[in-house]
């Protein structure tokens, strides 16, 4: 069993103690938990927009990589808990991205179209969230409210 407390110092993102099954501190293990972490971020790397896990899934299996969709979830889960991916909910499911990069959802179709940054669209949303976070609207698309 892998235990790993990330935190962020300087930018970078350290290992730390961690409570192991007893309880108790002790140094944070790493191991196999990075052997599929440089294959979900190249996978995403590649992905124009917010990809769910299943499609990374897909993609990475694709390319000869012999990794199961519960990996990926990990995976996933772990370098959104780190920051260094985005997660935004479109519908009941979670796409994931690599930059902060703020998105218009459709919930009727899940169509996401990337907007222009929000310091160029409302300076006010700018001072507002400083946080980094990518800001995901949702609503329905043209295509959507003509049916």
């Amino acid at each position: 069993m892998l235990y790993i407390v990330s935190r962020r110092v300087g930018g970078a993102v350290v290992g730390s103690e961690a409570p192991g099954p007893s309880g108790a501190l002790g140094p944070a293990r790493v191991g196999r938990v990075h052997r599929y972490r440089s294959v979900v971020l190249d996978a995403l790397g590649r992905c124009t927009g917010p990809t769910s896990a299943q499609d990374l899934y897909t993609l990475i299996r694709s390319d000869g990589a012999r990794v199961g969709l519960a990996t990926v979830y990990r995976e996933l889960h772990a370098l959104a808990l780190e920051r260094r991916i985005y997660e935004i909910r479109i519908g009941t499911e979670a796409a994931y991205q690599l930059t902060a990069t703020d998105v218009l959802v459709c919930d009727h179709c899940g169509r996401t179209e990337e907007i222009a940054r929000r310091s160029r669209v409302a300076p006010e949303l700018a001072e507002f969230f400083t946080g980094g976070s990518p800001i995901a609207v949702h609503g329905r698309c043209r295509n959507c409210t003509q049916c």
